[in-house]
């Protein structure tokens, strides 16, 4: 009687497997998913018993199930709850499974070659997000060559953790060098994106970066500190952060700034310019330079704790203590490619930052367009008063004045920290500082080179009436300089970064500000 059950049920086995596969066969034109052209997404299977179940992971996007079932040699079915991924050894399928029934499955449409070389994978969480995926959860993606799990903050647009602390579980201090420079937790719950990652990330694509942070209390508030420019280095480079362009509009003080252009230390490897190691006496990895303000990666202490050392805090949260967080972020997006077309002239090319059209006007209350940011600044705008990139370093930077003139007025000038005019000009346009008036009065002589009009290739001291559109006015009475009844703009030069670049496959270079990136 044994035997007869064992050979009945076999039967029973194999009948239903012909039926999962008859099912799996059935596909229509109306439901079919291509995947890079490799795999279709066909009709449902019903009997999940049939599948022997290899292990279950937190995913929540359809085909990254797919790709983690490719990861496993084992694995030949992948099935996806709302946020929980089945992995199962039987048949080359994958797919969506709600349970306990399938609504839907992919499947390999050529069986006979691998799969893992023919998928498309995403670099981050905002090329998922343009490409429809508006759940908050955990992906997979392939900024260069290692396939990553992320925390995808959708919600916002796309945003990718690199730190997500808000109940404890999982330690960030006392750890070595190799350590911090690979992942730690699961990105599902606290987690640490890793070093190398951020980096393989960030000099992928330029970043913005937003921290934000909450207290204990129900009081307490979420804060938020944004930045515009956010890259890590290469180890080679003692993973070095570069960081600027704090937002005006962020409602936490900025103590992150000071950490621009500083190595990542580890209690196991000192980088802190600072006499001190920090990383010891913080009991922590970060980017230390003398005493700071922060520890973000500090033991999570709860509110009661008021100590830099032994708390993972923000100076000026609270106000003025050094209190523990409940809840940390901090999080980056890949910025988007400049708008603007680029100038070419003089042997070089130039961005658009700084303009006005002609017979345009704006509210004369912004008396200083030099000293503040203004306008919409999008490539159709009557005028902007923008900013120079923060990314930009002082030497080697130029700018380029053209007029509307028939036969425009072009002038160039190299910016130098040594020239007290030029770096004057420097602090307005990059960095919103004002020189003070009489300051500059037996300043040094900051000459442009004439590419083009203004007298020939000469120039003259005498200029036109002071703040008549909000600027000094570059009309020059003795030649056939600008005037104000002409548009102007204003350009910083860009080195074509894209030249001798070679992408990853199905990549593109694109150029853009002191940076490239490959999408």
């Amino acid at each position: 009687m044994a035997a007869i059950s064992r050979h009945h049920l076999m039967i029973e086995l194999m009948i239903g497997f012909v039926f999962l596969l008859l099912e799996i066969s059935k596909a229509t034109t109306d439901n079919q998913l291509e995947i890079s052209g490799r795999f279709e997404k066909v009709k449902p299977f019903t009997n999940e018993s049939l599948l022997s179940l290899i292990e279950s992971v937190d995913i929540a996007d359809e085909a990254d199930c797919a790709r983690y079932c490719l990861r496993n040699s084992s694995c030949e079915i992948a099935a996806k709850t709302t946020n929980l991924c089945k992995i199962y050894s039987q048949n080359k399928v994958f797919g969506q499974l709600e349970s306990p029934v399938a609504d839907s499955i992919i499947r390999k449409i050529d069986r006979g070659e691998s799969t893992s070389n023919h998928i498309q994978y995403p670099k981050d969480c905002y090329e998922l997000y343009t490409n429809g995926h508006k759940t908050d959860g955990a992906y997979m993606i392939k900024p260069q060559s290692t396939l990553r799990t992320v925390y995808c903050d959708m919600t916002n647009g796309g945003w990718t953790y690199i730190l997500h602390r808000f109940d404890g579980t999982v330690e960030f201090h006392d750890k070595t060098w190799n350590e911090y420079k690979e992942p730690i937790g699961n990105v599902s719950g606290e987690h640490w994106y890793g070093l190398e990652a951020i980096h393989e990330l960030t000099s992928l694509f330029p970043h913005q970066l937003r921290v934000e942070l909450k207290g204990f209390s129900s009081s307490t508030v979420m804060k938020h500190l944004t930045f515009s420019y956010f890259k890590v280095d290469s180890e080679s480079n003692k993973y070095k952060l570069n960081l600027c362009g704090a937002s005006t509009t962020s409602t936490l003080n900025d103590e992150l700034s000071i950490y621009n252009d500083v190595s990542f230390s580890s209690k196991d490897q000192d980088n802190d310019p600072a006499f001190t190691h920090h990383a010891v006496t913080r009991g922590s990895g970060w980017w230390w330079t003398g005493s700071g303000k922060i520890n973000l990666l500090g033991p999570y202490s709860g509110d009661s704790t008021n100590d830099v050392d032994n708390a993972n805090c923000w100076y000026g949260y609270y106000g003025n203590d050094y209190k523990g967080l409940k809840i940390e972020i901090l999080k980056i997006k890949r910025n988007a490619p400049p708008a603007y077309p680029t100038y070419v002239v003089n042997g070089a090319r130039w961005r658009p930052f700084w303009w006005y059209t002609a017979g345009t006007h704006w509210d004369f209350k912004m008396d200083d367009v030099l000293a503040n940011s203004y306008g919409e600044c999008s490539q159709d705008s009557a005028y902007c008063f923008g900013r120079l990139p923060c990314s930009l370093k002082e030497s080697g930077s130029e700018i380029l004045a053209v007029d509307t003139d028939s036969t425009p007025n072009i002038y160039r000038w190299s910016f130098s920290s040594s020239n007290n005019v030029a770096h004057a000009a420097w602090l307005a346009f990059h960095d919103h500082t004002q020189t003070a008036s009489g300051t500059l009065q037996d300043g040094n002589a900051w000459m442009p080179t004439v590419v083009q009009g203004m007298c020939g290739n000469s120039w003259s001291s005498s200029h036109g009436s002071e703040y008549s559109l909000g600027t000094d006015s570059l009309d020059d009475p003795g030649c056939n300089g600008p005037v104000t009844t002409k548009g102007l703009k204003i350009y910083f030069k860009d080195d074509d970064n894209c030249a001798g670049v070679t992408c990853p496959d199905w990549t593109s270079c694109y150029d853009g500000i002191d940076e490239y990136w490959c999408m």
